[in-house]
């Protein structure tokens, strides 16, 4: 699943929940620090990500599922 959080950054969260960060490039970097859990669906993803990149966003900002 991908996700764009707040229009400045994009994650990817691989089949085994594995957050990455995806730079303009394409390429990959490994959030460490950010646990997914095996069985969250792409809604409480999305609430999760907001949660942890919360202090990056301005007023009417939001993450959002891509695909």
């Amino acid at each position: 699943m991908l996700f764009d959080v707040y229009g400045r950054h994009h994650v990817y969260i691989d089949d085994d929940n594995v957050p990455w960060l995806v730079d303009r490039d394409g390429k990959r970097g490994r959030i460490d620090d950010l646990v997914i859990p095996s069985d969250a669906d792409g809604d409480e993803i999305t609430d999760l990500l907001d949660i942890a990149f919360h202090e990056m966003a301005r007023p009417g900002e939001e993450v959002i599922r891509v695909h």
